[in-house]
């Protein structure tokens, strides 16, 4: 799977690499904001204890 996604990455090698690395970073980004507004969303505001 992971060579697929790989060889779908247009340009040379060194490209792919900087490609891949802002695409990684990209969905890093969305998923902690994903989870930090379904934190928010899903909190009560109570005291646990």
């Amino acid at each position: 799977m992971l060579r697929r996604m790989w060889d779908a990455l247009p340009g040379s090698t060194p490209v792919k690499a900087i490609e891949a690395t802002l695409i990684l970073v990209v969905v890093l980004v969305v998923l902690a904001f994903a989870f930090e507004y379904l934190g928010r969303m899903l909190d009560d505001g109570g005291v646990i204890g």
